[in-house]
């Protein structure tokens, strides 16, 4: 891998957990909807990661019909 550019990697495990506040933040203000299911579930793990695949699906569909 090689870096191109004048951004520095993230080092640390603070750092890191900025960037992802700052990249939540950036989505909230982007209007997109969460498309997160509401309540306590019990199941499978392969039932979460459908319900993971889901919710990226439906926000995929969403910025497709919204970005033009």
């Amino acid at each position: 891998m090689r870096i191109v550019g004048k951004e520095k990697p993230v080092a640390s495990d603070e750092e890191r957990w900025i960037a992802g506040v700052r990249a939540s933040d950036l989505a909230k203000s982007l209007g997109i909807p969460d498309f997160h299911e509401r309540g306590v579930f019990r199941g499978p793990q392969r039932m979460f990661d459908r319900m993971d695949d889901e919710r990226v699906m439906r926000r995929q569909r969403w910025l497709n019909e919204h970005s033009s």
